[in-house]
Formats: structure tokens, C-alpha cells, sequence
């Protein structure tokens, strides 16, 4: 087995070169082997070696032809790439598009809001029942509450709008409307 170093120098190449020609099949046994395999592999679409262009041999048309094409595809990639990118700062600036990390922080505090409310409610209905069930009732409806916010806690909407964690189109239409979904009353 040769080395990559020599490798590299006997075929003009970089030693980070052979690493990927040989990650590509080629044989390290004889620089010979290794010379042929890039013939067939590698020589129509490579551009000109460190030795070529230190002798100053011109690469051959082939290559030159390879090389304006990958030139011509990477300024293409290039232009879609500022394109799109142009795309979605207009879209941002005309209020179609939203910073994930601005919704993500009102969610939070939403539904921290939310959540302090929900748990405040056994202690404000509490007088609402009659003396010898406030107890009961106070601590079943905390019960409750616990209980759907564990269960909140643990579901997360997704993007796609035909399929939430929910499992249900409606709720997802509710929460789209603006409009709470029919819960049914928890018993108590």
C-alpha cells in the first residue's frame, strides 16, 4: 500500500484529493493502478492537476468545457440562492413570514398566562360550592386542571395543517379561527 502523500505527488494531486479518490475506489496497491483508475474515473470530469498547471500545460477542451459548465451551475446555484433569499425578507417585510423565535417567545408567555389562570381557578370557585363540598370540589377541580395541563404539555402542533399531535382537523380549524373547540365538561 502506497501512502496518500506519495500518491498525491505521483498524480499532481492534493493528499486530501486521494483521500477521496480512494473514499471513490481507487486502488492504493502501485501508483500505476491508481494512475489507470483515474483515467476511467476521474480524467473527463477533473480539472487540471497541480502538475499540469505548474508545467503550464493548458487543460485539455474537455475540461475546459467541464470546467465553464460547473462555473455556469454554481453561479446559477449562487443567483437562486440570493433569489430566494430575497424572497423571504420581502415576504417578512410584508408580514407573511414571522420570526420562529418571536412566535415561539409569545407562545411561551401565553401560554404561561394561561397556565397561571387555569391553576387559579379551584382557588376562585371555591366559594361557589356549597361549605361542605368547597373541599372536594376544590381539590378535584385542581385535580383536573393538573391533569390537562400535563396532558397539554406533552402535545405539539405541527406545521402541516391536515395533521396535528391533536389528531384532529378541527381542532386545528378551531385554533385557526380564533374560536375555542366543544370540550366537553370534565367530570367531577
Amino acid at each position: 500500500m502506497i501512502s496518500k502523500q506519495r500518491l498525491a505527488d505521483a498524480l499532481g494531486v492534493t493528499p486530501r484529493t486521494i483521500a477521496e479518490y480512494i473514499r471513490r475506489g481507487c486502488p492504493t496497491s502501485s501508483v500505476k493502478e491508481a494512475k489507470a483508475w483515474r483515467q476511467r474515473n476521474i480524467a473527463a470530469h477533473h480539472p487540471p492537476t497541480i502538475g499540469e498547471r505548474a508545467a503550464g500545460k493548458p487543460p485539455a477542451s474537455a475540461d475546459r468545457q467541464e470546467l465553464k459548465r460547473r462555473l455556469s451551475r454554481a453561479k446559477i446555484r449562487r443567483d437562486d440562492a440570493i433569489a430566494e433569499s430575497l424572497r423571504l425578507k420581502n415576504a417578512e417585510t410584508r408580514g407573511e413570514l414571522v420570526n420562529a423565535d418571536e412566535v415561539e417567545h409569545e407562545v411561551a408567555e401565553l401560554t404561561g398566562l394561561i397556565r397561571l389562570r387555569l391553576e387559579s381557578w379551584p382557588q376562585e370557585l371555591q366559594t361557589e360550592w356549597p361549605l361542605e363540598l368547597q373541599q372536594l370540589v376544590t381539590d378535584r377541580l385542581a385535580d383536573k386542571v393538573r391533569a390537562l395541563l400535563i396532558e397539554l404539555a406533552g402535545i405539539r402542533l405541527t406545521c402541516d395543517e391536515s395533521e396535528s399531535e391533536f389528531g384532529s382537523e378541527t381542532t386545528l380549524a378551531h385554533a385557526k379561527s380564533g374560536q375555542p373547540p366543544i370540550m366537553e365538561a370534565p367530570d367531577l
